[in-house]
């Protein structure tokens, strides 16, 4: 660029006459521009597929290069295709070509080839452009390798989400366990507090005077015969608490019969057997509030789970967005004078 003064302006002047000649050559080649996308404007292009994705696509890469005149047809017919009615016929399918008879460009085998890397890894009729970015460049060994690895990860992480889901429905069913036997656990609690020592009970067997009495002991024939001596107690009723080693065990205690006898005095117990239940209680009660934690954790573990498996899926629809973008653009690069013979021809 050079500054021409005002009283240089004059075509005799070499700088002044070059820089009019380079504005006449920039103006013509702004004509031929000008002229050359009025006449892609103006062709017709028809076009047909399968997919819907793969019109939205080419339709819009056709656009990008000036074809703006572009029909999508959903349904072919054949009295349709007999009739001259567009200048080109982008034929994207495996309708019989000798049926069309406009001009047409067969890409149904490239469509194919396209499509072929895509088999077992996305359902083309889910694929949405909205929400992808553009695609950049990839290579088809890329793509597969990069295909490949994506799904495993998918694997990987649905088998992750599979067993978790196991697994939460494991502890679910624990914490319901533990949530139910929690009253029982409270109320047997409250009653080995009130209850009578067995040594005391062998001691005042015949003094004792009450409707029912529930013995807890570990020897049979121990609590058989404290069972004769209770001659004033009409029901009786004599469980080994040491049956009982889990949490969960308690279930078994939890019945209508069993509380019917947890009142105060009417539990008689060994000194063990009211350590273990004690013990066994206090457990399940504990038990119940980790059941809660862990319940949490599972949960948010497989919220975790499932947001990497939506970036996966995420990943995955991109990556085969990608291919199916950049393949048909360079289709579309590689065949562009195909649009330029068919657009000759129909004049």
């Amino acid at each position: 660029e050079h500054v021409i003064r005002l009283d240089e302006c004059s075509i005799k002047n070499p700088p002044f006459k070059r820089f009019i000649e380079n504005m006449e050559q920039e103006h013509r080649l702004w004509l031929s521009a000008d002229k050359e996308g009025a006449k892609r404007a103006s062709v017709h292009i028809r076009c047909s597929g399968k997919y819907p994705i793969i019109n939205t696509l080419m339709k819009k890469l056709l656009k990008e290069i000036g074809y703006n005149n572009f029909e999508l047809i959903s349904e072919i017919k054949n009295e349709e295709l007999k009739q001259k009615n567009s200048d080109i016929y982008l034929k994207l399918n495996n309708f019989p070509a000798n049926k069309i008879r406009q001009k047409h460009i067969d890409w149904s085998k490239d469509l194919n080839q396209i499509l072929e890397p895509l088999n077992h890894f996305i359902f083309l009729s889910d694929l949405k452009m909205e929400n992808i970015s553009a695609a950049l460049p990839i290579h088809k060994i890329e793509f597969e390798e990069f295909r490949d690895n994506l799904l495993k990860k998918i694997k990987d992480a649905e088998t992750k989400n599979q067993q978790a889901q196991s697994d939460l429905m494991l502890h679910t069913q624990e914490r319901n366990i533990l949530k139910k036997i929690t009253p029982f656990s409270r109320k047997l609690l409250e009653a080995l507090s009130a209850s009578r020592t067995w040594k005391s009970a062998v001691e005042l067997a015949s003094k004792i005077k009450q409707p029912r009495a529930i013995l807890f002991c570990e020897n049979e024939n121990v609590a058989a015969e404290l069972n004769l001596s209770l001659t004033e107690v009409p029901r009786k009723l004599w469980i080994n608490p040491f049956k009982f080693q889990h949490a969960e065990d308690l279930t078994q205690l939890n019945s209508k019969m069993t509380h019917s006898y947890l009142k105060p005095g009417t539990i008689i117990i060994s000194a063990s057997a009211r350590t273990h239940l004690e013990n066994l209680c206090r457990k399940a009660l504990l038990e119940r509030k980790q059941s809660e934690t862990v319940l949490h954790e599972q949960k948010m573990y497989i919220k975790k789970i499932k947001a990497n498996l939506e970036l996966l899926q995420n990943k995955k629809n991109e990556t085969a967005f990608r291919w199916l973008h950049v393949s048909l653009k360079q289709l579309l690069y590689r065949n562009r004078h195909l649009f330029q013979i068919s657009q000759s021809k129909t004049k």
